[in-house]
C-alpha cells in the first residue's frame, strides 16, 4: 500500500483534501493509507472527511498522528457511519500514544521506536492482544520516557543517532537537518540505556 500525506503548505479545505485523495486512490494500482499529522502538515483530516474516503474501495486506512485520541474515536465512528461493512484498519502514528490508541479502537502502529526496540514493540502489542492490560500498561509506561526523547529534535535524527550506536548505520543527517547535538544526545543515550 501506499501512505499518502495530507498535502502541507497549501491548507487545503477538507473539499478539496476528499478530492485529492479520492483522485489519488483512484489513479493508484495499490491500496492507499491516508496519513494524518498535522503537526508536520499545519492541517487535519476531519473525521466526516475520513468516513467520506473509507467509502472509496482502494482507501484501506489511516496512519493518524495526531496524539489526540478523541481524533481517533471520532473517526471510528465517521467511518462506522459511512462505511459500515468496510474493515477499515487504524494505525497509530504516534508512539507516546500508541498503548492507549489501542485501548481506543486502534488496530497498530507504524512507529519510530520500533525502528529501535522491534521487540519490546512486538510485546506491548501482544499484551493487548492477550488482554494483559496491567503487564501493556507497566511497558508502555516504562517505555514513555524513551518514546519521548526519540523526538528531542526532529525525527529521524534521534532515531539514527540510536541506530549508530547499535552499529546499524551512520548517524549522518543531510540539510536541513543535522546531527543530533551532544547535549541532546547525552540525555537521548541515557534514557535508552535506563530502558533497554
Amino acid at each position: 500500500a501506499a501512505l499518502v500525506l495530507v498535502p502541507y503548505y497549501n491548507k487545503p479545505t477538507q473539499k478539496v483534501l476528499e478530492a485529492h485523495f479520492q483522485a489519488v486512490a483512484d489513479a493508484s494500482p495499490i491500496p492507499i493509507f491516508l496519513y494524518n499529522v498535522p503537526g508536520r502538515t499545519s492541517i487535519s483530516l476531519s473525521a466526516p472527511t475520513v468516513g467520506e474516503l473509507a467509502k472509496n474501495a482502494k482507501i484501506v486506512g489511516i496512519k493518524e498522528a495526531s496524539g489526540n485520541l478523541a481524533v481517533l474515536s471520532e473517526m471510528r465512528i465517521a467511518v462506522a457511519n459511512a462505511a459500515p461493512s468496510k474493515k477499515f484498519l487504524f494505525l497509530s502514528g504516534d508512539d507516546l500514544t500508541f498503548w492507549p490508541f489501542l485501548t481506543t479502537g486502534g488496530d497498530g502502529v507504524i512507529s519510530v521506536a520500533s525502528n529501535v526496540m522491534p521487540a519490546e514493540m512486538i510485546q506491548l502489542f501482544e499484551f493487548f492482544k492477550k488482554e494483559n492490560l496491567a503487564e501493556g500498561l507497566s511497558l508502555h509506561e516504562k517505555l514513555f520516557s524513551f518514546f519521548n526523547a526519540l523526538f528531542i529534535e526532529a525525527n529521524p535524527v534521534p532515531v539514527k543517532a540510536v541506530l549508530a550506536w547499535q552499529g546499524f548505520m551512520n548517524s549522518k543527517c543531510r540539510l536541513p537537518l543535522f546531527d543530533l547535538q551532544s547535549s541532546n544526545a547525552q540525555i537521548l543515550k541515557r534514557i535508552f540505556e535506563a530502558v533497554k
